[in-house]
């Protein structure tokens, strides 16, 4: 498939999960690439990401913590996984040497889920 097609089949608001082409899900799913339809973003596997992303934000020594939180909430809704992980990482990173450093590094994130 050429980058044109490519782009038109990413845009078409009405994308169901099983027509994400696989290297994008793989890219969404790493951390490397962003959405561009509502279906990509809700695609993506939250405890897959973060277990992709945090060495990056050098706080790789949680991966396997917050990782099986993450798994943990595999049942829940989007809304509450996003909730719940976002307040496992906060006490996580409470009293971290580095908060300040990793919060920044999330914040200019490529990812948009991040």
């Amino acid at each position: 498939m050429n980058k044109t097609k490519e782009v038109i089949v990413r845009c078409k608001g009405d994308m169901h999960h099983s027509e994400i082409p696989p290297d994008v899900l793989r890219a969404l799913n790493e951390g490397i690439g962003e959405t561009i339809t509502l279906a990509e973003w809700l695609a993506i596997d939250m405890p897959t990401l973060l277990r992709s992303i945090l060495p990056g934000v050098e706080f790789a020594e949680a991966t396997e913590q917050l990782g099986k939180f993450a798994d943990g909430l595999a049942g829940e809704g989007v809304t509450v996984r996003l909730k719940k992980i976002g307040e496992a990482f906060f006490h996580a990173t409470r009293n971290h040497p580095r908060r300040t450093f990793i919060y920044e590094a999330l914040g200019s994130h490529r990812s948009d889920m991040v």
